[in-house]
């Protein structure tokens, strides 16, 4: 898929032995607070993908997590899948969650709701100054009852330079 979409990025190219941790549909006041407990403990760092409707809701954790040195990304304006939506909605549902999620900190990298992008959107997006940002494998998945783990293809997806997505919104812990 990489080489099909050059401007979307699944992973990066690094010889350093480390992966990104992303976590997707925040912040959400029941599980953030502790995702970032857990991250300090381990001196690690994250990428938020937020909603603003979640982040204006709940700008003190958007603080907290940029002030502990993560960074946010666009998600949208809610949690619905993008793919669906007309451009014009989509673009602005970009733009009003840029609207909350900048006046944290600079925002450019985006992730669409449910992962599909379309072409016509994807785009658009350095028109507003965003990189799409899909990744490399998913630590959940939705899909499995009680979204169990993929632990057997851990090892896999943890390879130097990978790009994993983890989901903090509610009920969606993992």
């Amino acid at each position: 898929l990489a080489r099909r979409h050059p401007d979307v990025l699944f992973h990066v190219t690094t010889g350093r032995p480390a992966v990104a941790l992303t976590l997707d549909d925040g912040p959400d006041p029941s599980v953030t607070p502790e995702v970032l407990d857990v991250l300090a403990a381990f001196r690690a760092r994250a990428t938020f993908f937020m909603l603003g409707e979640a982040a204006l809701a709940h700008g003190a954790i958007v603080g907290r997590a940029v002030a502990e040195g993560h960074a946010i990304g666009n998600h949208g304006w809610r949690d619905c899948p993008c793919r669906r939506l007309a451009l014009p909605t989509f673009l602005d549902d970009l733009r009003r969650a840029h609207a909350v999620l900048s006046a944290h900190a600079p925002v450019s990298l985006m992730r669409p709701g449910s992962g599909l992008i379309r072409r016509d959107q994807r785009r658009a997006l350095p028109g507003l100054g965003y990189r799409c940002v899909l990744g490399s494998g998913y630590l959940l998945d939705a899909h499995l009852p009680q979204g169990r783990p993929l632990a057997a293809g851990l090892a896999r997806l943890a390879a130097p330079g990978a790009i994993l997505i983890a989901h903090e919104g509610p009920g969606r812990a993992g």
